[in-house]
């Protein structure tokens, strides 16, 4: 393969994971910091649940394109630069595998999951679905926390 059309590739695969990241994290912070503090300290709690549904929903797609970006970013450099510093390759695909799967695990389980919880009028801390609800959405916070780790780190290590 011609070395002009490598750093094409490489160079796209750079700018689609870097902006998988941007989108990813950048959206992790505006909701978790500083979003959903807001909307449930100015609203009631079933109102403020079904405002931040509704936002988490819509995240919740932007999600999925950066995972998209950041799987053809770490597919790129895979196609064109092989195993080259192993131990690097090593460390960025295992953080990158990691953050794709726990993502994919909050998209397709733990928010359908929180968004029945809400839909249905189950409130937190309130019968036994309440507690369920409440274990559900700390597990959903600290994936968020443990995903927020994770892009910022891979983030890191493409750079290097």
């Amino acid at each position: 393969m011609k070395a002009r059309l490598k750093q094409i590739i490489l160079s796209t695969g750079n700018i689609l994971e870097h902006l998988g990241l941007a989108l990813m994290i950048g959206g992790m912070l505006a909701l978790g910091a500083f979003t959903a503090p807001a909307v449930f300290h100015n609203f009631p709690a079933d109102e403020a649940g079904r405002v931040m549904t509704m936002i988490f929903r819509r995240y919740d797609a932007v999600l999925t394109v950066s995972l998209v970006f950041i799987i053809l970013g770490e597919a790129s450099r895979l196609f064109i630069t092989g195993f080259a510093r192993k131990w690097l390759f090593t460390l960025r695909y295992g953080v990158a595998i990691l953050l794709i799967v726990l993502s994919t695990l909050s998209l397709t389980m733990i928010n359908p999951q929180l968004e029945a919880y809400q839909k249905t009028g189950v409130r937190r801390f309130v019968g036994e679905e309440g507690k369920d609800f409440d274990q559900l959405h700390k597990q959903s916070e600290n994936l968020y926390k443990s995903n927020l780790a994770l892009g910022v780190t891979l983030l890191i290590l493409i750079s290097l």
